[in-house]
């Protein structure tokens, strides 16, 4: 029988239906607000791992090898060559479905996309980034791994984090039998099956339906995969921050273009060398100061360690930033420093005698944040709504206060911030007096507040008097007034550091 006559071209296009745009559009849709959400859930919690995913890091190439480049382009221009089968014909052939069993074939051996997903995973469980990540499944370099062994692993992974879905939306396409068939020649196509003959198996069909169906989930997958992906890395354009500082006296900072979004990093380390990472969009990788461990983790090169100084330094000179400070909103905790902090206590001694400004200074030294941060308590709610900040005043930034919480209708507490666009005496006092006109302006309205410092080189032990006369003095390690500065958050009891009322 003739596979072009006509009642035999309706059942293929029956078969073939399931590639139209209502069904595939759907499974877009589905699977790239999946995906979106998994991209997400791994940036909130994988840090650096998860530019290292988005970067696909490795070692140096030369533009021309990046395999993940010429598969998305494959990929779209045999969809262009099916578009246009379809488009021409108005028959539906045995060409169209080669045509979409090669796409098939191909997409499913790509290894970024795995790759790219294991390493998701790795992020939200808390797990390195790995340059191979299924090279410890491998017998050798020689033999990877082929898809449905990856896809296992993926699955075994993702449901150990509790995404079931990512392995029913990975098996909802593949299909190995499908896959080898047409990858090994050992296949026919007849009017209502794709028909698999091995001789080394049993004879086996399967419906061109299903077929279909597998061929259409599978391009719906990496269409959104793809779009996904490639907003993942274009979101970091709308990040206000291209700089952050690391306890160890290092500053990351992000490397963007226009048209990718995220396209490296330099790691600024305070000995005055720079570990960094470029991937271009030609498929070239320019590496440095990188090291890459047997079993795939990346580790940084950051010279001479004598020649380490305990402050943060970008380009060779010292990096403050402006425009963010060190606690989130509503959190006072201790300041995290890995150097000594006497020597900075004895630095800002001689520079002031106010506690005040000490304490301020030894703040900004410390974090490398230009800030003044401060806490209110008062007994009456100070203004409308959540928020107050003053206008600017000359070269003066705004003075911004938050409303964090009010315990009962007579104690309200607020976080207040200052960006100091320079941290010299003469501007830190500038601000200081305007915080007090504020303390004022509330305290002539009859109401009963407290501004505090968050930071003072002194401490804040409690002191209270007792009835009998003699004096008990305090100190709690989950008070960040007694324990202003350590090396660790985890060496103290307490990993809560919202603001406590008892603390102002």
């Amino acid at each position: 029988m003739n596979f072009l006559h006509n009642k035999n071209i309706v059942k293929i296009k029956k078969a073939y239906a399931r590639f139209k745009a209502p069904y595939r559009q759907k499974l877009e849709e589905e699977y790239y607000e999946y995906f979106s959400y998994l991209f997400t859930r791994a940036f909130e919690v994988g840090g650096v791992s998860y530019l290292f995913a988005l970067l696909r890091v490795s070692g140096m190439q030369s533009a021309g090898w990046d395999s993940f480049i010429e598969s998305d382009e494959a990929l779209k221009d045999y969809s262009k060559i099916l578009r246009k089968t379809k488009k021409n014909s108005k028959k539906v052939d045995k060409l169209s479905f080669r045509l979409a069993l090669l796409m098939y074939s191909h997409a499913t051996e790509m290894s970024a996309p795995y790759e790219i997903i294991s390493n998701l995973i790795n992020c939200i469980a808390n797990k390195p980034y790995l340059i191979r990540p299924f090279c410890e499944f491998e017998k050798n370099r020689r033999e990877p791994l082929h898809p449905k062994s990856k896809i296992e692993h993926i699955k075994n992974k993702a449901r150990a984090i509790g995404e079931n879905k990512l392995p029913n939306i990975l098996f909802g396409f593949f299909n190995e039998d499908i896959r080898n068939a047409f990858y090994h020649s050992d296949y026919t196509i007849t009017e209502n099956e794709f028909r698999i003959t091995r001789e080394d198996e049993i004879p086996k069909s399967i419906k061109l339906e299903e077929v279909s169906d597998k061929l259409t989930r599978c391009f719906a997958f990496y269409s959104a995969f793809f779009t996904a992906y490639k907003n993942a890395r274009a979101t970091f354009n709308k990040m206000p921050r291209n700089y952050f500082k690391w306890p160890d006296f290092e500053v990351f900072e992000l490397v963007k273009n226009k048209k990718t979004g995220l396209v490296g990093f330099k790691i600024h380390h305070s000995t005055g060398t720079v570990s960094s990472f470029n991937r271009l969009d030609d498929g070239s990788v320019d590496a440095m100061n990188l090291i890459f461990s047997p079993n795939g983790q990346i580790g940084l090169q950051i010279g001479n360690l004598d020649e380490r100084k305990d402050k943060w330094l970008v380009d060779g000179e010292e990096f403050f930033e402006y425009g963010t400070r060190y606690n989130g909103s509503n959190k006072w905790q201790p300041i995290v420093f890995k150097g000594d902090p006497d020597i900075v206590s004895k630095k800002v001694r001689a520079l002031d005698t106010s506690e005040d400004i000490q304490g301020i200074l030894f703040y900004v030294e410390c974090t490398g944040y230009k800030a003044i941060e401060f806490v209110i308590k008062s007994d009456k709610k100070l203004f409308r709504g959540k928020n107050y900040s003053t206008p600017k005043f000359g070269n003066l930034e705004k003075i911004l206060i938050e409303e964090f919480k009010s315990t009962d209708s007579t104690t309200y507490i607020y976080d207040g911030t200052v960006y100091l666009k320079d941290a010299s005496i003469g501007n830190i006092k500038n601000n200081l007096d305007r915080i007090k006109k504020i303390e004022n302006k509330f305290k002539k309205k009859n109401q009963d507040i407290n501004i505090m410092l968050k930071y003072s080189i002194y401490g804040g032990a409690g002191v209270q008097k007792n009835d009998n006369g003699t004096i008990s003095i305090s100190f709690s390690m989950s008070n960040p007034r007694n324990t202003m500065v350590v090396s660790d958050l985890s060496i103290l009891p307490s990993s809560d550091w919202t603001i406590k009322e008892e603390w102002i």
